[in-house]
């Protein structure tokens, strides 16, 4: 019985999961709709959040790696021949 106790604490021990946290998220797009929005910044933390932790990280905001983001958006413009 000692030994099942004892090994679990060492798996437990053994097994840290990895860490992260999700640094600034900045909306560098210039022109359109999407131009400074800063809901969408706050959308793609929360999606980030969700996909990370899916994946298996955990969020920790002391953690020493970060994540940030910088959202662009290139647009092209459809050049019609005649």
């Amino acid at each position: 019985m000692r030994w099942i106790i004892a090994l679990t604490c060492l798996v437990g021990f053994l097994a840290n999961s990895q860490e992260i946290n999700i640094g600034k998220i900045e909306n560098k797009i210039i022109l359109g709709n999407l131009a400074g929005n800063r809901d969408l910044a706050f959308g793609v933390k929360n999606i980030l959040e969700e996909v990370l932790q899916d994946v298996g990280y955990d969020l920790n905001p002391s953690s020493t790696q970060e994540l940030t983001v910088d959202i662009l958006f290139l647009m092209y413009k459809k050049i019609m021949y005649n």
